[in-house]
């Protein structure tokens, strides 16, 4: 199945600058009641800091390790803390792609189709995420200490997240308490989609993302995008 890369970048462009913002957290194994309240309102305050800033953001799709679309764009909040989007640089479309013809041609169009409407609102619901679901949630997470790379690091693990069989695992520093690396598992169509994120710190202490992949192996698409040139826009209301 041939997936539109002009589709995928406006799809994994909906998540949202911060998903999930955290940095109040004790060396030791937290009491989940206590971290309740404490995740809830350290994720409001980043979000609130992170309104206040211009950025750049660039998206890579690739479908089978080749490069299908890029694209640059600025990214900034209004007024009414609407993330607002203007395009700045790259093709933002495959070249050389035509149109399928023929009733095989349709066929597979359609289900291409149908499957961007499934894509799209599958990122849509791990972009919305509320401070209010993160720590509801909290209820059924996990802790247990990182493994590997992440070993000096301890992870949370959220199962059914947004929907059953799915998962989201967050890496803690054990001592600077900064976020370290967050993955979301689920499922589209079956096929697995699996989405990292990587964080950056602005001068306040507070984290951003500073690089997003998703992949889907089962389709031959990754994609990548990358936050950075933070610019302070204005005060915090």
């Amino acid at each position: 199945m041939r997936i539109p890369a002009t589709f995928l970048c406006a799809a994994f462009l909906c998540a949202a600058p911060c998903l999930l913002p955290f940095t109040v957290f004790a060396r030791q194994l937290p009491d989940i009641g206590k971290m309740k309240p404490l995740f809830a309102a350290q994720m409001k305050q980043e979000q609130d800091v992170l309104r206040t800033y211009s950025w750049k953001a660039r998206t890579e799709v690739r479908v089978k390790d080749e490069v299908k679309s890029v694209l640059l764009e600025l990214m900034r909040y209004d007024g009414n803390g609407k993330l607002q989007r203007t395009v700045i640089g790259g093709n933002g479309s495959e070249k050389g792609e035509s149109k399928q013809r023929g009733v095989v041609g349709r066929i597979k169009q359609q289900k291409t189709d149908d499957y961007q409407k499934k894509l799209k609102s599958l990122i849509e619901s791990y972009s919305s995420l509320s401070p209010d679901r993160i720590a509801t949630k909290m209820d059924s997470a996990a802790f247990q200490p990182g493994k590997g790379d992440m070993q000096d690091a301890i992870r949370i693990l959220i199962p059914d997240i947004v929907n059953k069989g799915d998962s989201l695992s967050l890496w803690i520093d054990s001592k600077t308490r900064q976020k370290r690396k967050m993955q979301i598992q689920t499922k589209l169509d079956g096929d697995l989609v699996e989405i990292e994120t990587k964080f950056g710190t602005l001068p306040e202490g507070v984290q951003y993302p500073s690089l997003i992949t998703f992949d889907i192996k089962a389709k031959n698409i990754r994609g990548t995008r990358e936050n950075f040139d933070y610019a302070k826009e204005r005060k915090n209301e």
